[in-house]
């Protein structure tokens, strides 16, 4: 999982409006969030191994990432289209995201798909989207 994480780390750096990319161990749930805006938060799952001999299993799982976003402006429709084209940053953002990562795939990544995308209410004054994508990827027994 370790490699995952250290190639989505790769793949996000290269969207420069990321500022911030980190391991999802609940920073949010914090009173302030020690992060940096935009931020993505990263939590990679498992769910299902298949032994390849006795050398390495396949894992197939999912990993989930959680833009995050401080909503400066207004985004309703009497606010001045300049206004709402900022406050709606993250929907260009999270495109990146998508366009950046569907279809990768390398060596030991088999190609990411994504699954989901939903929003989600975690904090006032931050907008949150939640992509979902599954791969499989080598795990190595030594």
């Amino acid at each position: 999982m370790k490699s995952l994480y250290l190639k989505l780390i790769e793949l996000l750096t290269e969207i420069p409006e990321i500022k911030y990319i980190d391991l999802n161990f609940g920073q949010l749930q914090e009173e302030k969030p020690p992060l940096i805006y935009p931020a993505v938060l990263i939590k990679i799952d498992a769910s299902v191994t298949d032994d390849v001999q006795d050398f390495f299993q396949i894992m197939t799982g999912n990993f989930e990432l959680t833009l995050c976003v401080k909503m400066l402006n207004e985004s309703n429709a009497a606010a001045p289209e300049d206004v709402r084209e900022k406050a709606l940053q993250y929907f260009d953002i999270s495109e990146k995201i998508y366009k950046k990562l569907q279809g990768y795939q390398d060596s030991n990544l088999e190609s990411f798909s994504q699954k989901t995308v939903r929003d989600q209410i975690l904090r006032k004054g931050l907008k949150t989207t939640v992509q979902n994508f599954e791969t499989s990827w080598k795990e190595i027994a030594s």
